[in-house]
């Protein structure tokens, strides 16, 4: 059922333009914890590497070899 959603939005026309949404991270105050996974998409990896940098206590954890979280990541190739 996930695949079969998966071809059905990737089958759909862009319509938009993509954009860069301008948020300011050092506004986070509380704790973070940045998860990424090695086979997370790049834009999650790179969000998670970013985070701790902004944040007043950083927790960073890299699963190298893993997705994060499946349902969000795309259909296995």
């Amino acid at each position: 059922m996930q695949r079969h959603a998966f071809d059905v939005q990737l089958a759909a026309e862009e319509e938009f333009a993509p954009t860069e949404a301008e948020v300011d991270l050092s506004l986070i105050k509380a704790p973070c914890l940045a998860l990424s996974g090695g086979h997370d998409l790049a834009d999650f990896r790179e969000t998670a590497a970013r985070l701790p940098e902004h944040s007043p206590m950083p927790v960073t954890v890299s699963c190298p070899g893993r997705v994060t979280c499946p349902a969000w990541s795309g259909p296995p190739k």
